[in-house]
């Protein structure tokens, strides 16, 4: 019978980093070359779709859209060679897809924030909206649909790096949603009557 290994905390906290630092490294200029690419584009057709007069929502998900297609089809480029097995290429795009949809919640948060909440025009609040959800996208991408079998091999590794990314993504979009969502009715009626009653 083999006998088990005794753990060793600060190995396995070393690999760890080394491995985040080999994640990191596979950021490259190409990847973040084909990001703001993929950011103008979306910036450009967005002020296109507008000015043409299509409605807010529209542009916004159709610009954000062929931004992500773009950019996922650009950098997934290099590893077309792994994606030949069907398993592996539906479980590539469903990652995609996850992560695409993630970034676009985001991103309508903060575009609903900006205009309905703090009046701001359309043109100049898509800035934000598209810069925030970039972010998020290729952070995403990075972590958890370029790097996913790298990253799955070592769950030291794959949960902290999930986890904390759930619990950031999370608290952004309380601390929007904070910002857009007014009283609803039975609160509203509590705060009325909340103060304590005076004598007449």
């Amino acid at each position: 019978m083999k006998r088990a290994e005794p753990k060793n905390p600060v190995w396995d906290s070393t690999r760890s980093m080394l491995m985040m630092t080999a994640a990191i490294e596979k950021c490259n200029i190409r990847f973040v070359a084909v990001g703001l690419l993929s950011l103008v584009i979306d910036l450009l057709l967005f002020q296109l779709l507008f000015a043409l007069g299509a409605s807010l929502e529209l542009s916004q998900i159709t610009s954000f859209f062929v931004g992500a297609i773009l950019s996922f089809a650009l950098n997934a480029d290099g590893g077309a060679s792994e994606l030949k097995q069907s398993s592996i290429r539906w479980a590539f795009y469903s990652r995609f897809l996850l992560v695409a949809l993630l970034a676009l919640l985001l991103r309508s948060a903060v575009l609903m924030l900006l205009v309905g909440n703090w009046q701001w025009q359309p043109q100049t609040a898509i800035l934000v909206a598209i810069l925030m959800a970039t972010t998020v996208f290729h952070v995403g991408a990075v972590f958890f649909i370029y790097l996913q079998s790298d990253a799955s091999e070592d769950p030291a590794i794959r949960w902290p790096v999930v986890t904390i990314s759930v619990v950031a993504y999370v608290l952004i979009l309380k601390l929007i949603f904070m910002g857009c969502v007014n009283l609803i009715p039975e609160e509203a009626y509590y705060w009325n009557y909340a103060p304590p009653s005076r004598l007449a």
